[in-house]
């Protein structure tokens, strides 16, 4: 075979990703449930919990360096969020932790910072929750919003705008249909899940028979 064109095939042998998938801070490492699911290309530091059935898709960041990062069962976070943490809450002095309660989904493009989202909350795509808010269960929040430092959205209503403003109540039926929404998206991501391993164990096979080739010749 012609040097050339080996030398090139040769860069192609390395691993798909070669970024670490979770990375130990001082005394933590991250902690993910087997029955969680963690993109190849998301990243995981420090003090982190991925609670079961959860899922973590492509680019998203997950850090806590300065505090801990909670994720409950059934979460979903969309592409390329970042979730992150800081010392403390501005003029209270108090953990600046950040905790995604069970069946939460969070929109891609998103960002969290030291929050805490009760159960059953949307995010929608592009959306800003910044240090301290509290978002209580079952509301709905807009795409592309901003939920100021220390706000507090109050259960089953909708909000939406930068920054975020009441829109109105939610209705049962609503609720109703948020509770489907969350098994659609969590139906969807583990299809999506499902391909993203079947794409990597279809490279390492590749890699594994361009190996033999070119060790034949």
């Amino acid at each position: 075979m012609n040097k050339a064109i080996r030398s090139v095939l040769g860069r192609f042998s390395q691993g798909l990703a070669r970024q670490r998938q979770t990375i130990g801070l001082y005394d933590y490492i991250p902690v993910i449930d087997g029955s969680a699911y963690v993109s190849p290309n998301a990243v995981l530091v420090g003090e982190v919990k991925v609670s079961s059935d959860s899922c973590v898709l492509s680019g998203s960041v997950i850090r806590g360096d300065v505090n801990a990062v909670t994720i409950e069962n059934h979460v979903q976070i969309g592409e390329n969020c970042s979730v992150s943490v800081v010392p403390s809450i501005y003029k209270s002095g108090e953990l600046a932790e950040c905790t995604i309660g069970e069946n939460c989904v969070i929109g891609a493009n998103s960002s969290l910072v030291s929050c805490t989202l009760e159960r059953t909350v949307f995010v929608g795509p592009g959306s800003v929750v910044c240090e301290g808010a509290v978002i209580e269960k079952e509301v709905v929040v807009g795409p592309n919003s901003v939920v100021p430092p220390s706000r507090i959205l109050p259960a089953r209503t909708l909000w939406a705008g930068n920054p975020v403003r009441f829109v109105k109540n939610l209705t049962k039926e609503e609720i109703s249909m948020l509770n489907r929404l969350k098994i659609d998206h969590e139906n969807n991501m583990r299809t999506l899940a499902s391909h993203e391993i079947e794409l990597s164990s279809n490279y390492i096979w590749e890699e594994e028979e361009m190996k033999k080739i070119l060790n034949n010749n």
